[in-house]
């Protein structure tokens, strides 16, 4: 009996061995050994990260063990950040600059386009996207261009997945809104208006009206629930009057025989032929119509959506911000050229600023006031920022915005919190991106050197726990051709 015991376990030892050495799961990924730079107020180096399945399990140091049957992913001597997310992108909107077939990024025909959606327009096969993660970025705000008054409702998106549903974090994530010469010449080329004066004028019409619709959007929806109310009313009584009529005919057949039959049978007949004087069948409320503009501009009203105010000069910051006292708006600034100028009464207000492009020139009416020290001063006077590339075709650049900010008086540790979580709080997404902490989406990067600097380089990508090839149309090219060279010799 005991040899028998003896060989039993020892097959379930072996059974036991035979299990952990399986291959662990792809789903499982344990991140060793790389300076883990949490953006949580920690730094861990050497550091571990437990990836399960598209979220982040655990982020610890040595202390962190990591469990069986997960893969590890060796990072020594490299940066293991959050994946980065850039505020301010066309990313997905336009393929060639010069091809209209291909270019989807500004509906020039309506002035007044709050209700167009990026998501509508993004190509999730746009070969741009495997360039602009080459540097790290896995997140970033799509918006329209900034040539109407109101150019449509941006979304934040990851740079991986099927379909334009599948890549979405958040749609409509910002209402667009722009001031200065590209929508006046615009609308001057309508016969529109033609000043700063005229635009703001017309920004607070349309407000106006949109106010006017959302009293009766409000006085529907009352109307909507007091009307479901009285059906849910009227259904519990009939339920009533038909259970007690229930009981009632069981009664009368206990005692009373035939003609109390007929007389039940009667009196059925009388309730459901009468109705009490009053009792009305309730009406439903007539049907609101839509209207989709009205809509859009409903919901930044009601402190639904932030509204992202394109303004470079500080008139135009000053405009921006008495619009949102106006009409209580939750509004950031975009671009922000001059914003070093009215830092103090930004901070005050707590409106923040998605800063950039950082190498923004003096070279037109409305940048003459740019400084590469812009991002620097905002933070200093206590305004939340994040750093954006505004791009398309080079997205791939932020994080060289971000390191260009820093060779300015941004701390280095601020400059990447532009580009991570402090652009997710600003885009309200700071719940699952924009750290490596336990529960959030596994968005991580492994750079070689400080993720900062030009000669950094990409040593792996996560996008929710999914490792992205770093290839794209550019390095596949390279690959073909950088042999020519030594073959014509």
């Amino acid at each position: 009996m005991q040899r028998m015991s003896w060989i039993l376990s020892i097959l379930l030892a072996l059974s036991a061995g035979f299990a952990d050495a399986s291959p662990p799961p792809q789903s499982r990924i344990a991140i060793v050994g790389g300076r883990v730079v949490t953006m949580a107020g920690t730094i861990h180096s050497p550091g571990t990260v437990l990836i399960d399945d598209d979220r982040i399990v655990a982020v610890g140091g040595v202390e962190l063990a990591v469990p069986g049957r997960y893969r590890r992913v060796q990072a020594a001597g490299a940066w293991v950040i959050p994946g980065l997310i850039d505020a301010g992108t066309r990313l997905g909107l336009v393929e060639v600059d010069l091809e209209d077939a291909t270019t989807h990024q500004d509906d020039h025909t309506d002035l007044f386009s709050p209700h167009l959606r990026v998501t509508d327009a993004i190509n999730p096969d746009s070969e741009l996207i495997p360039v602009g993660r080459l540097t790290g970025v896995t997140t970033v705000l799509v918006s329209p261009t900034e040539n109407n008054l109101f150019s449509g409702e941006a979304a934040v998106i990851d740079l991986l997945g099927e379909d334009v549903v599948d890549m979405t974090i958040r749609s409509p994530a910002m209402l667009c809104l722009n001031l200065g010469l590209d929508p006046i010449f615009r609308g001057r080329s309508r016969s529109k208006f033609a000043t700063r004066m005229g635009l703001i004028a017309e920004i607070r019409q349309l407000f106006h009206q949109a106010e006017a619709f959302d009293r009766k959007y409000v006085k529907h929806q009352k109307e909507l629930l007091e009307y479901e109310e009285r059906i849910e009313k009227a259904s519990e009584e009939e339920s009533a009057r038909e259970d007690e009529g229930q009981e009632e005919s069981s009664e009368s057949d206990d005692g009373e025989g035939e003609a109390s039959e007929g007389d039940s049978r009667k009196g059925d007949l009388k309730d459901k032929d009468e109705k009490d004087p009053g009792e009305e069948e309730p009406e439903p409320p007539e049907e609101l119509d839509r209207d989709l503009k009205m809509e859009a501009l409903r919901r930044a009203l009601a402190g639904e959506i932030k509204v992202l105010v394109r303004a470079h000069r500080q008139d135009d910051i000053r405009a921006a911000i008495r619009l949102a006292d106006e009409f209580d708006l939750d509004i950031v600034i975009n671009h922000g050229t001059e914003a070093w100028r009215v830092a103090s009464l930004l901070a005050e207000k707590n409106i923040p600023v998605i800063v950039g492009p950082i190498n923004t020139q003096p070279d037109t009416w409305e940048t003459l006031g740019a400084r590469y020290d812009n991002a620097e001063l905002l933070k200093r006077a206590g305004v939340d920022i994040a750093i954006q590339s505004s791009e398309a075709h080079n997205v791939r650049n932020l994080p060289y915005m971000a390191g260009l900010a820093a060779a300015h008086g941004l701390p280095p540790d601020e400059a990447l919190e532009a580009i991570t979580i402090g652009a997710a709080r600003i885009l309200g997404i700071e719940d699952d991106y924009g750290s490596l902490e336990p529960g959030k989406v596994a968005n991580i990067a492994i750079t070689e050197g400080d993720p900062l600097q030009p000669r950094s380089r990409l040593r792996a990508l996560y996008i929710r726990g999914q490792e992205v090839p770093l290839v794209s149309k550019q390095t596949e090219l390279y690959e073909k051709f950088k042999d020519r060279t030594a073959e014509s010799r």
